[in-house]
């Protein structure tokens, strides 16, 4: 890992080759020594932030303050040899400055990513997370796949009338996705709504630096930078993530009126 005042240059260098028309009423960069543990997510750390003046929600213009946790870049650098730091310092200060820049014109797009990626690393842990927060991840691939991105994990949503979900939960499904077939055991189909992890089949991290950077008009060989580094994600960031299939039984318009309250 690179020594602090290295690493304060780095930053203010990223900071700086940011268009100015991006960084009007932007203050910093802001360097911490220290690291900074995500506040709800156990094992998360936070790279950086996008920190708002106290007086925006008096109805002024937005101001806000680009942070950086060296220490956090520290941990991330030690859980994971391929952490690139150069790349992380460049792609983490874009990714605070693209927060007020949306923020202030009240575009929701990267807090809800954001958002879809701490309600995912709840999911990883075995935590309860927001029903269906993959919806706010990034579509990828083929538009027939109907595929999400959320970090490296992808998603991918089946919804089955009520005769086609008792077929299933009788005889199985078999999924074409990613070029494998996805067997899922009829005898594992037992609630409403059931999610299936196949392990590998998510994205690469070559395939999630790449697809970040086309969704965000970087370049195909931009790099990623995300705010909020995973303790998992981090410690094997080398392998794929996960393909996870949604599978849902369809509500019938009787099922809606039978759960209505009296």
């Amino acid at each position: 890992m690179i020594p602090f005042e290295e690493f304060q240059e780095k930053v203010l260098q990223a900071y700086e080759a940011i268009p100015p028309e991006f960084r009007e009423r932007v203050s910093g960069p802001l360097v911490v020594r220290e690291s900074h543990r995500h506040r709800d997510v156990r094992g998360m750390i936070t790279l950086g932030e996008c920190v708002h003046a106290p007086d925006f929600a008096g109805g002024g213009d937005l101001v806000s303050t680009v942070v950086l946790y060296y220490g956090s870049f520290v941990e991330a650098a030690r859980r994971d040899p391929t952490f690139d730091v150069d790349d992380e310092i460049v792609e983490t200060v874009r990714h605070e400055v693209r927060h007020h820049v949306e923020d202030q014109v009240g575009h929701a797009a990267l807090r809800d990513l954001d958002w879809a990626e701490e309600q995912n690393e709840k999911r990883r842990q075995g935590q309860d997370f927001q029903p269906r927060f993959w919806r706010a991840g990034e579509l990828w691939g083929d538009a027939d796949d109907a595929l999400r991105a959320v970090g490296r994990d992808l998603f991918h949503e089946v919804e089955l009338p009520a005769a086609d979900w008792e077929t299933a939960r009788r005889d199985g499904l078999v999924l074409r996705l990613r070029g494998e077939d996805l067997d899922i055991a009829g005898d594992e189909i037992e609630d409403d709504e059931e999610i299936f992890e196949f392990e590998g089949l998510g994205l690469t991290p070559r395939e999630a630096r790449a697809e970040h950077a086309r969704a965000h008009g970087h370049g195909d060989d931009a790099p990623r930078g995300d705010a909020s580094a995973a303790p998992g994600a981090s410690a094997a960031s080398e392998f794929a993530g996960d393909l996870v299939v949604v599978l849902r039984r369809r509500r019938r318009l009787l099922d809606v009126f039978r759960r209505r309250p009296s």
